[in-house]
């Protein structure tokens, strides 16, 4: 758990497309914590490490709560 917030980026007006986190992995059929892997492999790849293949959405943190916006 972090204890400084949040490492995605904060938003002050929600998209009308935007998805919880777990809303979006059952969509998917996917674990929630995969959705988080895919956007991290992408956007915070570890150092060395080639990025991963642009998963087709990203993570933002609206009021504390983080939500997926799909392209």
């Amino acid at each position: 758990m972090r204890l400084k917030g949040t490492k995605y980026e904060k938003i002050d007006v929600l998209p009308p497309n935007a998805l919880p986190i777990g809303v979006f992995a059952r969509k998917q059929g996917i674990n929630h914590n995969y959705v988080y892997v895919k956007h991290d492999r992408h956007f915070h790849p570890k150092p060395g490490k080639n990025p991963g293949a642009y998963p087709g959405f990203v993570i933002r943190c609206w009021h504390g709560t983080n939500y997926v916006i799909p392209d």
